[in-house]
């Protein structure tokens, strides 16, 4: 991805200037590189020729691409505008659980839209502990984008008062460059009414801030082949900027390679805390799997929040129920054996028995 520095040009726009410079008196040419202003992206070569250093705008070369999974993959804007991310990531022959993470709901709202094998995949847990622990999900999660959002980080926001966005910039990854790039096509009037019902709220007791955390959902990868996931990441609301140089600090979607998910035993399903607690100790040996939000996966400590599945790879989430599970792969339980509870596929309540 791209670094982020204070440069120096001799021009209005990085269009119209023949070189970067490290200094305000443009006495020190800037290394060989590629540099971009979120507009074009133009080559800067090491020495002046008649003046000129600079080439050509290369942005033409930022094409809707698809990007293997090598390592953690991010989404976040170059630079400051109301934005719409587009672009696939392929996993190849890998399969397991694909760990996709959101960070910077509790500052600006986003919308989301995760979609592989003609599925989608618009749900989330929070890694914040303040967070209500549940599945977070728009009314519309399974056919459409989804927007998600915080009671404080919307305030100055038109395009959320107003329930569209005037326009969003169709960015595409441009691999040459590391920078998200402006493709020079538009959404014009995107509706946000596909939107979580009730905002993050405030970090208690105060009124600042966002329990949002992090937004956490996994995706299974089951086939041996290669396959897209395809991503739209959108800031109906612009961007977080650092004080430091006003640097883009969010919001952030990543994408991480498959892996295969720990495992741990639990019992079959009760209707209630007391009625997991009554069955026989031998019978907590179905197999289990934890897509970790707030737990921990080694060993496997079980954690409110934490999404719970059948099979190793995220395909299908336990059923709705309670579940009698050794304490030692509980949080906070240290007798021998407790309960833990599931709604929609993440953990709601954990107690001893």
């Amino acid at each position: 991805m791209a670094n982020f520095n204070r440069f120096f040009i001799n021009g209005n726009t990085l269009s119209d200037a023949t070189a970067v410079f490290t200094d305000a008196a443009m006495t020190t040419l800037a290394t060989q590189n590629l540099y971009s202003d979120g507009d074009v992206i133009r080559f800067q070569s090491g020495s002046l020729a008649d003046d000129i250093a600079l080439f050509g705008d290369l942005s033409q070369d930022c094409n809707a691409c698809t990007t293997d999974c090598n390592s953690e993959i991010s989404f976040y804007q170059s630079y400051q505008t109301t934005a719409s991310m587009q672009g696939s990531v392929n996993f190849g022959s890998q399969t397991g659980a694909i760990k996709v993470t959101i960070q910077g709901v509790g500052s600006k709202p986003i919308g989301v839209d995760l979609e592989m094998g003609g599925n989608r995949y618009n749900y989330f847990s929070s890694n914040n502990f303040q967070a209500t622990p549940q599945r977070y999900n728009a009314p519309n999660y399974l056919s459409e984008k989804s927007y998600f959002w915080s009671v404080n980080g919307v305030g100055a926001c038109g395009n959320w008062t107003n329930g569209n966005a005037l326009f969003l910039d169709i960015l595409h990854f441009n691999p040459n460059s590391g920078l998200w790039e402006d493709t020079g096509d538009d959404i014009l009037n995107q509706s946000l009414s596909n939107k979580i019902p009730n905002g993050f709220p405030a970090i208690p007791p105060t009124s600042v801030g966002s329990v949002a955390g992090n937004l956490i959902t996994y995706i299974p990868k089951g086939v041996n082949a290669s396959e897209n996931l395809n991503i739209i990441f959108e800031t109906p609301c612009g961007a977080s900027q650092a004080s430091n140089q006003g640097n883009i600090i969010g919001p952030v979607l990543s994408v991480e390679c498959p892996v295969i998910l720990p495992i741990f035993v639990t019992s079959a399903a009760a209707n209630s805390h007391s009625g997991a607690c009554a069955l026989h100790d031998d019978t907590v040996t179905n197999l289990t799997y934890i897509g970790v939000v707030r737990g921990q996966s080694s060993p496997v400590v079980l954690a409110l929040g934490d999404f719970v599945f059948v099979n190793n790879i995220a395909g299908a989430a336990l059923a709705s129920g309670y579940y009698k599970a050794n304490g030692s792969n509980l949080s906070g339980v240290s007798t021998s054996y407790g309960s833990f509870r599931v709604v929609n596929g993440v953990v709601t309540e954990i107690q001893s028995c």
